[in-house]
């Protein structure tokens, strides 16, 4: 009897469904917490957008910037393949943000990192997708065609929906505006009508396999659910504040990366090194995230965050090379049921 679905997991079951699939809920409880600390006495004279905003920075975001350090600096092997990247690069990252500031260009790079990142989230999504189809043997030129078709045009289709009504300016945090693009309705609507038709077509398309006796890729199926998922509650589904849009989009990103780094941590480095890189990590969240918050609430000390936004930025970059499993063959030890 054939398998209605096929299910070959990243590491197991329940971690991928904690970490690379079940973390999208995590936008849940980000929202409560935004909510709920509406009208409460909070530090630095903050309000609840700043609070929520300061938990998901201190102990999801920067931590997972901070984790990528041992891929780059703490693996001799990349840290060899790469050597100027991840030392003169990330130096040269952090000076361009100063240059990038004495400029006075602070508020258009606001709108080239949030689109940055949004690229980045994209692009970590589609790289399990891509994992989960060859954990499952998953391929064939419609199928291929189709994923690729569902995930970026929905991708696309939901972020220009975000940008419809915003008067070419967003507001970061009080005072501290962004010059974000006013995109116009049509050209939303266009795209989301293409997203709906592609989506149908998907739909008609397992049908039909599943009707063929082929199996199903259920955690493909599923990372496409919770990707596209978090994208609608965010774009379409809410118009929250800046910075708590920023944290419930990027919450389900840091636990899938995080739950990926680990794994991979255990297997190249020792089940010790992870726990250590897990604690230094939040450690360098909590200061990230302090600093981070006090240059918004007082504009004069911005310069005291650049080095920790840059090293961002430097993330997004540097995480497009150091997992090209084409050029780094010690990678493939982390998916030994794809080979």
């Amino acid at each position: 009897m054939t398998s209605r679905h096929s299910a070959r997991w990243l590491v197991s079951p329940r971690y991928d469904a904690l970490f690379f699939l079940g973390s999208a809920l995590l936008v849940v409880p980000m929202v409560w917490l935004y909510r709920g600390l509406e009208g409460r006495i909070l530090p630095l004279g903050s309000d609840n957008v700043l609070a929520a905003y300061f938990v998901f920075a201190a102990l999801f975001d920067h931590p997972h910037i901070f984790q990528s350090f041992s891929r780059t600096l703490a693996d001799p092997i990349e840290r060899a393949r790469h050597r100027y990247l991840h030392t003169v690069g990330l130096l040269a990252f952090i000076a361009g943000g100063f240059v990038i500031s004495a400029v006075g260009l602070d508020r258009q790079f606001i709108v080239v990192a949030a689109m940055y990142g949004t690229w980045h989230i994209a692009r970590q999504h589609w790289g399990f997708l891509r994992v989960y189809k060859a954990l499952n043997k998953d391929y064939g030129p419609l199928q291929d065609r189709l994923d690729w078709l569902l995930f970026y045009g929905g991708t696309v289709a939901l972020w220009l929906m975000g940008y419809t009504d915003v008067g070419n300016k967003i507001t970061v945090y009080r005072a501290l505006t962004a010059p974000f693009p006013d995109i116009p309705l049509w050209l939303a609507n266009t795209a989301m009508r293409l997203f709906v038709v592609v989506l149908a077509v998907y739909i008609g398309h397992q049908i039909f396999r599943r009707a063929e006796g082929k199996p199903l890729n259920l955690p493909k199926l599923l990372l496409l659910g919770c990707a596209l998922g978090t994208h609608a509650y965010v774009y379409v589904g809410t118009n929250f504040p800046f910075l708590v849009a920023e944290a419930v989009q990027t919450i389900y990103h840091d636990v899938q990366y995080q739950g990926f780094i680990m794994h991979f941590q255990r297997r190249r480095l020792s089940d010790v090194l992870a726990k250590r890189f897990l604690v230094a990590s939040v450690i360098y969240g909590l200061v990230a995230a302090t600093i981070e918050c006090l240059a918004l609430l007082q504009r004069d000390l911005k310069w005291i965050a650049i080095p920790f936004g840059m090293i961002v930025i430097y993330h997004y970059y540097a995480d497009g090379r150091i997992w090209r499993f084409r050029e780094a063959p010690e990678l493939h030890e982390l998916f030994p049921k794809a080979n």
